[in-house]
């Protein structure tokens, strides 16, 4: 029998794995180290490089990372607190199994702040270049592990039925690639953190600092999108967002369109 609701779902499930490849490498080689205007060798530098900077960056993860199921399950009140199934779409359990994963991803990340200068494969990065390529390709380094790192940590977090906090991790990679698109440096992840949780992304009655840093956030997302996708116009861009990724009434057509243009001209305000 035809069911809609099995389609949707599964449609859903493809959209939300396919998204979690993104940025791929060859986007981050061409949208953070100008890949297209490097001439051949230093464009299998960059290729080379990012293949190191993603198994590194998986090294890190999946060494860091421990799930411990009976603590979770000793603890799982704790991790249900604030749940209402008046504004979740997940059950109870679901909702615990999410904040425990963010809060040893929470701990992950915080610990990243020093383990990205001093984690040995991390240091290892570099270790095949020197002179001018060492420094081209040292600019965004920090950068580009972090979005590497989020993307891992989204898998993670999705191969785990984590759904919440693989969306969350995921948001960070795109957000931080959208920055590195136009050539945005971030020391630290805390910076774009302090402007993004889960109430100012999703709650619909949100402030006028909240509205602004979801319109920062989705400023960068767009031009993210805009650059990776290869769209000829801001036009083709904005239908391709409201139909895709945006498709809820807000943001309406109109405004996607809007901010993608002040995007483009450097305008992330």
């Amino acid at each position: 029998m035809f069911d809609p609701q099995a389609i949707n779902n599964k449609n859903y499930y493809k959209a939300f794995t396919d998204n979690l490849d993104r940025p791929r490498t060859i986007d981050i080689a061409h949208n953070m180290l100008s890949h297209r205007k490097c001439h051949e060798l230093q464009q299998k530098n960059n290729l080379y490089f990012l293949d190191i900077v993603e198994a590194a960056s998986y090294a890190y993860t999946s060494e860091k990372f421990k799930f411990d199921l009976n603590y979770f399950q000793d603890n799982k009140a704790s991790f249900q607190k604030n749940y209402s199934n008046m504004k979740r779409t997940e059950s109870r359990d679901e909702y615990a199994l999410n904040r425990y994963i963010e809060s040893l991803f929470i701990q992950m990340d915080k610990d990243l702040d020093i383990e990205i200068h001093e984690y040995h494969n991390f240091q290892n990065i570099l270790a095949p270049y020197s002179g001018a390529e060492l420094k081209r390709l040292q600019i965004m380094m920090y950068e580009i592990i972090r979005i590497y790192t989020y993307k891992w940590l989204s898998i993670l977090a999705f191969d785990l039925d984590a759904f919440d906090v693989a969306s969350i991790y995921h948001d960070y990679a795109v957000i931080l690639y959208g920055g590195g698109t136009v050539q945005l440096s971030y020391e630290s992840g805390a910076y774009y953190k302090e402007q993004l949780s889960i109430s100012n992304t999703r709650a619909a009655n949100i402030g006028a600092k909240e509205k602004k840093d979801f319109r920062i956030k989705k400023k960068l997302e767009y031009i993210a999108i805009h650059r990776n996708k290869g769209f000829k116009n801001m036009r083709a861009t904005a239908e391709y967002i409201k139909q895709y990724v945006d498709t809820d009434e807000k943001p309406a057509y109109e405004t996607v369109y809007r901010w993608l243009r002040e995007a483009n001209k450097g305008d992330f305000s």
